[in-house]
């Protein structure tokens, strides 16, 4: 059996893996048996400490060296933005909620949210966030919902990441299946809803992608 993103996202979409098969997907389909890399972690020791991912966060994590990188672009536009106090970072999507770790690492958030509407991927990320000791704020709540429902009045800088499940591989590794941004960066001096004026607001967007394979041409 080939460990590949079809095998993952379909017979293995919602099952646990073992630390045989992260790494085997890894081996299979990149040459590299640690590169599901998470939380600053090669895959047995994240395993080690009891964190565990499905199938199909296997293959949409968006793996540390995508991570650190995207946290380093952001963090270069929180400081062009000169903010009066470290910034409020928000994943929309968090999922695994490792690119919401590296953004609040390099941005130096003083706060950082991330909200997670499936269930089972919620629970399994809030217990992997406890066995790593990450201080994020995940919340079993829908965006929509959950930013009305947020408020933080000393908010001067709001980093918010707009990163659909599903979305398309990078372009910066030919051949990636992890989930990534196409690193297109804007800034926005209109603040979301839920904040107060002055807010700033950097977001990435990322296409769609099929969460099943398509079927070959006849």
């Amino acid at each position: 059996m080939t460990y590949d993103r079809w095998y993952l996202l379909g017979e293995k979409r919602n099952e646990l893996l073992a630390l045989r098969e992260v790494e085997q997907y890894g081996r299979d389909s990149f040459g590299d048996p640690d590169y599901v890399s998470i939380y600053g972690l090669a895959p047995r020791e994240w395993y080690a400490r009891g964190v565990r991912i499905l199938g199909r966060t296997t293959v949409e994590c968006t793996r540390d060296r995508l991570a650190d990188r995207i946290g380093r672009d952001v963090a270069g536009v929180t400081r062009a933005a000169s903010a009066a106090s470290p910034p409020l970072a928000i994943d929309l999507f968090a999922g695994s909620a490792n690119t919401l770790h590296w953004v609040a690492r390099h941005a130096d958030a003083r706060r950082a949210v991330g909200f997670e509407l499936d269930d089972a991927v919620f629970a399994l990320t809030r217990a992997n966030l406890s066995a790593t000791g990450l201080d994020i704020d995940l919340r079993h709540d829908s965006y929509e919902h959950g930013l009305t429902a947020l408020s933080d009045p000393d908010a001067d800088l709001l980093i918010v990441f707009v990163a659909p499940p599903g979305a398309a591989p990078s372009t910066l590794s030919p051949g990636s299946t992890c989930a990534a941004p196409s690193l297109r960066w804007r800034t926005s001096s209109t603040p979301p809803r839920a904040f107060s004026a002055g807010t700033s607001c950097c977001s990435r967007s990322r296409s769609t992608r099929p969460s099943t394979p398509p079927r070959s041409p006849n």
